[in-house]
């Protein structure tokens, strides 16, 4: 059991004076916290009714079997395929303005650590039916785009309390995992850029389960895969639920609204290109600081922060297979109610959930 395990400790040191991608990060690489994070996290098969989010855990493996050998069914939309990390806690550390030291625990030290996890991410960009958003295998389907920010929210929230698209925090989390898990901030050669596509059909990584793609072979000829998300850049762009860039003014500020509905506000700059450096803080925010980095130096991925208009909404990632894609990617310079056809979601989930063993039990509810 998860509770049971023993403290771990790692922390990764982020130079981002350093314009090398594969030196700029330093320190426990992989260390025994990442490994923890990384054993403890499971692809789910779900399913939602009156309020409770019940799951039951697929192969890692081979996410087309449950974790008990038994077939699994990932194309009806009675159930949702979606991503669980563990709880773990990280702490973030300025030692100088441009060098950040963070640490990653499954035990919170005190009260200076952050806590992660514990909420579901869908393993696949979003499926509309109905009005509503799924995180589920249609048959020869791709994921659902040319719709804008604004709807993609309501259609989640069609679904039941606790669903929402995919938030910035996710975005944060995921990319620092990558660095810490890989030692580099150059994803697309490590794990691969996907093909130049945005409407590819989904689960087409299913059979590799929780295995990451790689780049010269199934990374660069399929959709890529990290930590058991598929596409998690390339394909779409994914719009992101809850930050808002130029909430008053054109000037580079961000706003986040938080799980609990307090908002915060981090300064970043405008921009249209490669950072080198970002703000990081506590809440290891991608939010870009210093530009002047390219496709094979500073963080590799590009960000459009240069709007002139106010109340900006976020997409991540990046649609195709452009080098511009990667775990830091972001367009902050559309309207809400704007839409693109290479432009999609992904759903989560935040809220009750009760995990199921038992996989006939799991397969009568």
């Amino acid at each position: 059991m998860i509770g049971s395990s023993p403290s771990v400790l790692s922390t990764i040191t982020m130079n981002q004076l350093i314009s090398d991608p594969y030196s700029r990060v330093t320190g426990d690489i992989n260390g025994e916290a990442i490994q923890w994070i990384r054993q403890n996290s499971h692809i789910y098969l779900c399913k939602y009714k009156d309020g409770m989010m019940y799951i039951c855990q697929l192969d890692d493996s081979n996410s087309n079997y449950y974790h008990d050998g038994t077939s699994a069914a990932l194309n009806n939309l009675g159930v949702d395929v979606m991503m669980k990390l563990p709880i773990f806690y990280t702490k973030a550390e300025n030692t100088t303005s441009s060098v950040w030291d963070i640490s990653f625990s499954n035990v919170k030290k005190d009260n200076t650590w952050m806590e992660w996890g514990g909420d579901l991410i869908g393993v696949y960009e979003g499926f509309v039916n109905s009005n509503k958003l799924y995180s589920v295998v249609m048959s020869g389907s791709s994921s659902t785009g040319s719709i804008s920010q604004s709807n993609f929210k309501t259609y989640a929230r069609n679904r039941g309390d606790g669903f929402t698209l995919v938030k910035w925090k996710h975005q944060n989390i995921m990319a620092f995992l990558y660095y810490a898990m890989y030692g580099n901030t150059n994803c697309q050669a490590t794990i691969g850029s996907g093909t130049s596509s945005y409407s590819k059909e989904m689960g087409v990584t299913n059979a590799l389960g929780m295995s990451d793609t790689v780049a010269g072979g199934n990374g660069d000829s399929n959709s890529i895969k990290f930590w058991g998300l598929e596409n998690w850049w390339g394909n779409k762009w994914e719009w992101v639920d809850n930050v808002i860039v130029n909430p008053e003014s054109a000037d580079g500020l961000w706003r986040i609204t938080e799980d609990d509905g307090t908002t915060r506000d981090v300064q970043g700059i405008k921009m249209e290109g490669y950072p080198t450096e970002m703000v990081i803080g506590p809440h290891l925010d991608l939010i870009p600081k210093t530009a002047g980095g390219s496709s094979t130096a500073g963080y590799c991925d590009y960000m459009y922060t240069n709007s002139s208009s106010t109340t900006r909404v976020v997409r991540r990632s990046y649609s195709s297979a452009y080098a511009y894609g990667g775990v830091a990617g972001a367009n902050a310079v559309s309207d809400s109610s704007d839409t693109h056809a290479n432009s999609g979601s992904r759903l989560s989930y935040q809220g009750d959930i009760t995990e199921i063993e038992d996989v006939a039990y799991f397969k009568s509810l």
